[in-house]
């Protein structure tokens, strides 16, 4: 089963179980529930059960994560095949504007633009632990900023496939 799926854009993957073979288990059938709903059969192509999600049924599910399960069935009895969570991102051709920063940035943003006394109301608003920015003392909102720019920076570097630490060759005297 996928992880994600894109809003709006098809997505096809096939799933076999050996537990489940299809020469007994003919059907199987995808259940998304989250803030959305969307039940998928899955057609038998050898050996594995094969699920197309169209665009456009992708383009009703809102964004958020979602619960599955593929149930498989002989036509009798039916079982829980597999059972997760996918996470269904939003289709960007539907807004206006988007904001791309992750969470991470958008908290980094808000507590160096209190250090300045340059919030707005809504990075104010930020709640950490209960407390609000504008309320956490000076010494907090550092430790804080340290935080999340290390999340920031380690996120990015994941993304470029750097390693955490960076090896420094040094040699000794």
């Amino acid at each position: 089963m996928v992880t994600n799926i894109k809003a709006g854009l098809t997505t096809r993957f096939d799933v076999s179980y050996s537990q489940y073979p299809t020469t007994t288990f003919n059907q199987a059938t995808l259940f998304l529930r989250g803030p959305g709903k969307l039940d998928i059969a899955a057609v038998v192509v050898g050996s594995a059960f094969q699920f197309n999600v169209s665009s456009v049924e992708t383009k009703a599910l809102a964004p958020g994560l979602y619960a599955f399960e593929i149930h498989v069935s002989d036509g009798v009895d039916a079982y829980c095949a597999e059972k997760g969570r996918v996470n269904v991102e939003q289709d960007i051709t539907t807004l206006d504007s988007f904001d791309a920063r992750t969470d991470d940035e958008k908290s980094l943003e808000a507590i160096r633009a209190v250090l300045s006394n340059r919030a707005t109301s809504d990075q104010q608003r930020i709640t950490f632990n209960g407390r609000e920015l504008e309320k956490t003392p000076i010494p907090e909102l550092l430790r804080l900023e340290r935080h999340f720019l290390f999340r920031v920076n380690e996120s990015q570097r994941r993304k470029k496939g750097g390693k955490l630490l960076k090896h420094l060759p040094y040699r000794m005297k």
